[in-house]
């Protein structure tokens, strides 16, 4: 979060009964609702392409993995088929292997070693070729179409989502960039096997970024404090407390994590839902503890700024939220890790948050878009840290 979170906070000049809000005027989405629509047909081509895909692959592992007629097959084939089919991501057992090893001792056998001298030739054959390509075609053309095709379907539910919750409508100071989010996810993992977490990140991306603009922009102090005692205590009896539009968006949160917290049930992960809870709820005390700030006219020194605003980037909850559906290789060690702020985390979400103040300090200079800037440091400190070295500089923490 850019710390325009002071234009957030009720005006200290203002009266008692007045409710000063300010709003960003974040022009409409270019995109609409041109993703939103995916038919029959589309579902035909998805269905074509998948059958298509199916069917080539299973040509490419019929006519690599075949046998001769000694009975010891071509180990330099079946291996050229192995790797090839396993560097495009197809699943290959390394048991196609077993018939090639003596069973005696359970290595290969001697017979096979000509093979290693005639494989360097037969690389450059016109077989070796025509497997490349064969294989090859499984990973291009039918597969990218595949893919895409998955991708309209997922961005045309997301969409669909948006609209049910309607924030254009009843949160219209936020922003609408939906579409947006999702190709930003898509450049994270676009493999088929990630469309559940693809789902999940899209609509916690979009979740934040309207939270953001509550604490940034719309929200009075008063409301504030009353919301983050809500998400901290994560209850869906703190509803009444809040003002309405408040309780709009609380309720779609609360959704949005019930549906990851069942995904994970799912995959036999629930423990990870907790993660993802703590870290949004870390995110918003440190959007509070700027928006504090900005109320009580107290200006932080670097190193109270920097501790805060490198919690308010979001880059800590959305790196979090981004690991719960990447399978085993996400362990429980590697979420408390996380949650604990490791160094390199620590240096990234620093190179984040300058990147973002200098640019908020540009486009909203009207604002207090940093409380850091209008420290005793100056936006002329900030601007000066943040030169070309600045990468080398801050990762510098990272190295032993």
């Amino acid at each position: 979060m850019s710390l325009e979170a002071g234009s957030a906070a009720q005006s200290q000049s203002s009266k008692p009964d007045q409710i000063v809000r300010h709003t960003a005027n974040f022009h409409p989405s270019i995109l609409g609702d041109q993703f939103m629509n995916y038919d029959s047909e589309d579902f035909i081509t998805y269905s074509h392409k998948q059958q298509e895909v199916e069917d080539l692959e299973q040509v490419v592992r019929r006519e690599v993995f075949t046998t001769d007629d000694d009975g010891d097959g071509d180990l330099y084939n079946v291996s050229l088929g192995f790797r090839l089919l396993r560097q495009y991501g197809h699943n290959v057992s390394c048991r196609i292997f077993n018939k090639f090893k003596d069973r005696k001792n359970g290595g290969f056998k001697e017979s096979l070693i000509d093979d290693v001298f005639e494989g360097a030739w037969r690389r450059y054959s016109r077989r070796g070729f025509c497997f490349h390509d064969k294989i090859s075609g499984v990973g291009n053309n039918p597969y990218f179409n595949l893919v895409q095709s998955l991708h309209k379907q997922e961005l045309s539910e997301i969409i669909r989502w948006w609209k049910e919750v309607d924030f254009k409508r009843k949160l219209p100071f936020a922003r609408d960039r939906i579409v947006e989010l999702y190709f930003w996810v898509v450049g994270v993992y676009f493999e088929p096997q990630y469309l559940v977490v693809r789902n999940i990140l899209t609509k916690v991306i979009a979740l934040i970024a309207v939270m953001d603009d509550i604490y940034d922009a719309f929200g009075t102090f008063e409301e504030l404090k009353i919301f983050t005692e809500a998400v901290q205590r994560w209850n869906v009896n703190c509803m009444d407390e809040l003002p309405e539009y408040m309780q709009i968006f609380y309720r779609t949160l609360l959704n949005v994590f019930n549906e990851i917290e069942e995904e994970m049930v799912k995959e036999g992960k629930a423990y990870r839902a907790y993660y993802a809870k703590e870290a949004w709820k870390n995110a918003a005390k440190a959007y509070f503890d700027e928006a504090k700030w900005f109320h009580e006219g107290y200006i932080p020194s670097m190193e109270e700024y920097m501790r805060v605003a490198t919690a308010s980037a979001g880059n800590t909850t959305l790196t979090t939220i981004s690991l719960l559906g990447m399978g085993d290789i996400v362990t429980k060690e590697s979420l408390e890790w996380l949650l604990n702020d490791p160094k390199i985390l620590r240096a990234f979400n620093t190179v984040i948050r300058l990147m973002d103040d200098i640019v908020s300090s540009k486009v909203q200079s009207s604002y207090c878009s940093s409380l850091f800037h209008y420290s005793h440091f100056g936006l002329s400190t900030v601007t000066k840290f943040y030169s070309p070295h600045i990468f080398t500089n801050v990762f510098a923490l990272v190295l032993p």
